[in-house]
């Protein structure tokens, strides 16, 4: 009986501790995700190159954009010890939302690109 018993408290410690985790988990802010979304949004460039949906040049203007984006994260992660407020998080990620819209019109425009190898 005790052997049950004492199996059973295991188990419910184990639970309320995976249960505490998770919850603080959620509420714990994304780390990376500005660092994740350049980095699709280079991949993205990249493909639209291989594919042939982006000209070199239109690939050379997004990725400038890009550029000053990390620029722009760095200069004001450095002022804040390494963490960016919340204001200037809230204004990359529409800038990287501006810059994931213009690279979708780039891909899907009718600019003149060089025939694919097939």
């Amino acid at each position: 009986m005790k052997l049950t018993i004492k199996s059973i408290a295991v188990w419910v410690a184990s639970a309320i501790v995976g249960f505490s985790s998770m919850s603080t988990a959620y509420a714990r802010p994304r780390r990376g995700e500005i660092g994740r979304r350049e980095h699709h949004q280079a991949r993205r460039i990249h493909e639209g190159v291989k594919s042939g949906e982006l000209t070199k040049q239109e690939a050379r203007e997004l990725r400038h954009d890009e550029r000053g984006i990390r620029k722009e994260v760095r200069e004001e992660r450095k002022e804040n010890g390494g963490r960016l407020t919340a204001e200037e998080k809230k204004e990359v990620n529409h800038k990287l939302n501006q810059e994931s819209k213009e690279i979708r019109e780039m891909k899907h425009n009718e600019a003149q690109r060089p025939k694919a190898n097939q």
